[in-house]
């Protein structure tokens, strides 16, 4: 019996959000810098990456009033330009086309074996 080879459905992963996917940049924000009385802002870095946008809607019921539609937007993010320096982390924003920079509300990491496939980002709008 052969193992399965996760390597190789990563790389089917990376693939796939290079066809079907589309293009956004990662906003990492820099750390700052100088005392806490006067902080200085770093400068954000942008990292150019490839996505799958799942926006969709549904129902929640804040209050035992009315059901609310919500708008929610989750995207698979590829691996493919992504090293170890620039994971995706809760800090980031993610902007896509031209819209305004989406913060990043949840990471779910799906890595069979320990071997990163992709990132599903749920965004705030």
């Amino acid at each position: 019996m052969s193992l399965f080879d996760y390597g190789a459905a990563a790389q089917t992963a990376i693939s796939l959000i290079n066809d079907f996917g589309q293009e956004a940049t990662l906003i990492k924000n820099a750390s700052t810098t100088g005392p806490d009385y006067d902080p200085t802002a770093g400068t954000p870095t942008s990292v150019p990456i490839r996505l799958v946008d799942l926006s969709r809607m549904q129902m929640d019921r804040p209050s035992n009033e009315t059901l609310e539609a919500v708008r929610s937007r989750t995207v698979y993010v590829s691996t493919e330009v992504i090293d170890a320096e620039f994971v995706v982390e809760r800090d980031d924003l993610i902007q896509i086309g031209g819209e305004l920079a989406s913060e990043i509300k949840e990471i779910r990491t799906l890595a069979p074996a320990g071997i990163t496939v992709l990132w599903e980002v749920d965004l705030v709008r």
